[in-house]
């Protein structure tokens, strides 16, 4: 509590010194995400808005479950078609570093952002530091680095979680050649405890949390993932304009690319056993189950630009991809060849779009394809931009390798599970100038695979069908606002592919300034909620969640109290989590044997330096 105090101190002596400071170096940084082939540079600045900076992590935003504890395993409340680049053991926490995976700068000065944020609590603390740092060589070449660091002891027996990671990433941008490329290793070392074992006690209001019994004793997840990351493309033919004499441009028209990943996931899972799992294959008196995945993915590719008469860029390319697969004492080494098409406008302020076909054609892959396609329109009102997306996809997907075949000291199987099929048509329309936008989605899975009341992969045959609806909508009056973020969906087989009918998450906040408006300063409260359902039940042993009927969760309202503030480069946040904790039927649990943190104060603090 006594660093909450010094940090409030400096604060209020900063105010003074930059009250009477101007900003007048702030520089241009240049951000931008790699997510295809034809992605676009978008100019942006860092944020040091106030609007949600007391959620440091991405959980409410992105709707996402967890077991009590952050930097534990989470689940969607919503359904996403599954990311064929993330390791199957990997997927219930890739929502922590998964963000700015493939986020690239470039500054005109040295950009530095210190995040830290912590609990008040000394027996059930939490500490949270995020560091980046940025830095350009020259005007082409940049360099940055990302640090981060996670420890939550958590407020229940054996929820310890201990999370780090670390990113390299740099880039080279010239108009005949350009190269991103970065390295990322993330380390996760939880204490699994099970789920306590009486949910009604916590119901109930029986017990303190400190004297719950839990499930396991000794268990025990350490993962490891690592990946590198490049893409790169060089002009092979291009013209250079002349129409201005003084500021001569190169167009390329036809470029070289190629992308290459290297990803290295090790999960090791160790306990004692007891009979919290129904069968013991291997060993009685330990467990040690080690699961080795290497994913080895290069794609080579002519790409003609935009910069010919049609104004449309057209790509072509060949993919391989090496998979080896190391469980207990079996080890497997596929290989895949495929080839991928695409036609893509992007350069158009108005309307942008893109149609790409994958299809495999050898190998563990054979079989496999994609076709997905993308078509959005701008339209430009006097103080507002309109754009309305149209987006449809169909995959033929293998099914994934360990959901046939796995072996450990409590679970075996071996399957020969048909592939998925999965479509999606999405509408999408936002209003930047009302803060409005929403969209209409509708997905269809045949072939879905599941994991079922005793922990076991099983494949519905039949086609399920999802209808889901998102809107955002921004109110404001004057100093009052009001802001919301909510999905309505539905799934066509509840008893397989399980949601909660609603999710939002809405707060209502007053933002006002101070100290010759130097100071911003933003308070209110923010409501989390999800209807009733079947939640899934978490599985230690492989980090997965099943279906269970035991319990529904949800109807309960997550209510947090906040203050931000910010300063110029300078922002600082205070909040009370599950501020109405004891003041209603205390069904806090998102998931069965996992309550959520009871009340709890938080704050964090994020300086930007430019130097």
């Amino acid at each position: 509590m006594k660093y909450f105090y010094i940090i409030l101190f400096f604060i209020f002596l900063w105010i003074n010194v930059e009250a009477q400071k101007a900003d007048s170096t702030a520089p241009v940084l240049r951000i931008w995400s790699f997510e295809n082939s034809w992605n676009e540079i978008q100019k942006e600045q860092p944020d040091t808005f106030l609007t949600n900076f007391q959620n440091y992590l991405p959980i409410r935003s992105e709707f996402v479950a967890t077991l009590g504890n952050s930097g534990s395993a989470t689940f969607p409340l919503t359904y996403n078609i599954p990311d064929e680049e993330i390791p199957y053991f990997y997927i219930p926490f890739k929502i922590y570093y998964n963000a700015d995976r493939h986020i690239f700068y470039n500054t005109r000065k040295p950009y530095t952002r210190i995040n830290f944020a912590a609990g008040t609590s000394k027996e059930k603390g939490e500490q949270y530091i995020n560091i980046l740092h940025t830095q350009n060589v020259n005007r082409h070449l940049n360099f940055s680095i990302r640090a981060n660091g996670h420890n939550s002891t958590g407020y229940f027996l054996r929820q310890e979680n201990r999370n780090n990671s670390f990113r390299f990433s740099t880039n080279y941008m010239r108009k005949k050649y350009q190269l991103q490329a970065y390295f990322n290793i993330e380390k996760f070392r939880l204490t699994e405890n099970g789920g306590i074992q009486h949910d009604d006690y916590i119901i109930d209001s029986l017990y303190k949390s400190d004297n719950l019994n839990v499930n396991l004793n000794n268990a025990k997840n350490t993962i490891v993932f690592r990946e590198s990351f490049i893409h790169q493309k060089i002009a092979l033919i291009g013209k250079t304009d002349t129409i201005d004499s003084v500021n001569i441009h190169y167009k390329s028209i036809l470029e070289l690319q190629h992308i290459g990943r290297f990803q290295r996931f090790k999960k090791l899972y160790t306990d004692i056993p007891t009979n919290f799992y129904n069968n013991i294959y291997i060993d009685n008196t330990a467990t040690n189950d080690s699961t080795n995945t290497e994913t080895f993915y290069q794609n080579l590719a002519i790409v003609i630009t935009e910069n010919n008469p049609l104004k449309t860029a057209f790509l072509l390319g060949v993919n391989y991809d090496y998979r080896n697969y190391y469980f207990y004492y079996s080890d497997t080494l596929l290989n895949s060849f495929g080839l991928q098409t695409s036609i893509f406008k992007v350069n158009n302020t108005v309307y942008s779009g893109y149609l790409t076909f994958e299809q495999w054609l050898t190998g563990y892959l054979k079989g496999n394809s994609r076709f997905d396609g993308r078509f959005a329109y701008k339209y430009f009102k006097t103080k507002d931009t309109i754009q309305a997306a149209f987006t449809i996809g169909y995959w033929t997907r293998h099914t994934d390798y360990f959901e046939n075949r796995y072996y450990s000291n409590n679970f075996s199987w071996n399957n020969d599970f048909a592939n998925s099929y999965i479509s999606t048509t999405l509408l999408s329309v936002n209003d930047n100038r009302f803060y409005f936008g929403f969209s209409a989605n509708f997905y269809t899975v045949k072939n879905y695979v599941y994991f079922d009341t005793l922990f076991m992969p099983k494949q519905q045959n039949h086609t399920i069908k999802i209808m889901s609806g998102i809107v955002y909508k921004n109110f404001k009056w004057g100093h009052i606002h009001f802001n919301n973020r909510a999905i309505i969906q539905q799934s066509s087989n509840d008893s397989i592919l399980r949601l909660p009918m609603f999710v939002g998450v809405h707060s209502v906040y007053y933002q006002f300034a101070m100290f010759k408006k130097v100071l911003k300063v933003q308070t209110g409260t923010e409501l989390f909620y999800f209807t009733k359902y079947f939640a899934p039940t978490y599985v230690p042993a492989t980090s997965l969640f099943a279906l269970q009927n035991e319990r529904q969760t949800g109807d309960y309202p997550y209510i947090d109290v906040f203050i931000n503030l910010n300063l110029k480069r300078a922002g600082f946040f205070v909040k009370m989590e599950h501020a109405n904790y004891s003041l209603m039927p205390e069904n806090y649990f998102m998931t069965p044997h996992y309550p959520q943190t009871q009340r709890v104060l938080k704050f964090g603090i994020s300086w930007n330096f430019y130097d």
